[in-house]
């Protein structure tokens, strides 16, 4: 009963208000519902609104019904920040970008369960990246794991001649497991008055090499130039791997629609109890 009051209280959102964006509807002066998603977006919210001073919406319940998984969870004040970035002055740009490097430093310090690590919050649920695919993936017990599928499953030995020296160099190399948002750009960021009121968008959410935050900051194209300039500057810096990713972007991007990851390709990291 539960489930088709929901589905007829989403329904009944969507005739009256309509969506405020693909897969997010108002239901009332102070909450939205958001789906279909992945519960690991629901997990890592939990997450990070119980162990840091990050702004994060509250989730009020979440729902599964035969279309899919879905959040109900508040309607945060403000706007995103790309729609208020060029009527702040430049100290606000700086005090805000300060701001968000103050989280983002938050959100490493968390302690990861295990380490070499690539997993949801709790590392029960798959991950979702549209830097991957489509498709939801992982969790993967090693970094290795993770950056084979990012070639696609080529092995090293053969994967110089494709995306040349700087990739093979970026994933043999050794990371910490951090927490990542994987999403930091200016739509998810919400602002009212020149201060961040929420970080939303944790759809992408879990535990990552360390680079992923910086590199994946740089993912979906940006035209504000002094947005990039003062990010680089707040964030911990992984040029390397920036450029590695590039290469992979442009040569094999969204792997995991391509090269669809198997269970006998990746090893699946253990929850903890």
């Amino acid at each position: 009963m539960a489930t088709l009051l929901f589905a007829l209280r989403l329904w009944l959102a969507r005739k009256i208000y309509g969506e405020l964006a693909p897969g997010l509807v108002k239901i009332g002066s102070r909450r939205i519902i958001k789906g279909p998603c992945q519960e690991s977006e629901a997990e890592a919210m939990e997450f990070v609104r119980n162990n840091t001073s990050i702004p994060v919406p509250a989730v009020f319940h979440t729902h599964r019904i035969e279309s899919g998984f879905y959040i109900e969870m508040e309607r945060v004040k403000g706007k995103n920040l790309e729609h208020v970035w060029n009527d702040l002055s430049v100290e606000q740009k700086h005090q805000l970008v300060n701001s968000l490097a103050g989280y983002v430093k938050e959100l490493r310090a968390l302690p990861a369960p295990a380490a070499d690590l690539v997993a949801s919050a709790k590392q029960h649920n798959k991950l979702r990246d549209a830097r991957v695919g489509s498709a939801p993936f992982g969790p993967y017990s090693t970094h290795s794991d993770f950056h084979s599928l990012l070639r696609g499953h080529i092995s090293l030995d053969k994967a110089s001649d494709t995306f040349g020296p700087n990739v093979i160099e970026c994933h043999v190399k050794k990371y910490q497991t951090l927490f990542t948002h994987a999403d930091l750009s200016m739509r998810n960021i919400m602002v009212d008055n020149g201060h961040i009121t929420a970080i939303i968008g944790w759809a992408f959410a879990g535990w990552y090499p360390e680079y992923w935050e910086f590199t994946k900051a740089h993912y979906r194209p940006c035209d504000i130039p002094d947005w990039y300039d003062l990010l680089e500057n707040a964030l911990a810096r992984y040029d390397d791997e920036l450029e590695a990713e590039r290469v992979l972007w442009s040569k094999l991007d969204q792997p995991g629609d391509q090269h669809p990851p198997s269970t006998a390709r990746s090893k699946a990291a253990k929850p903890q109890e």
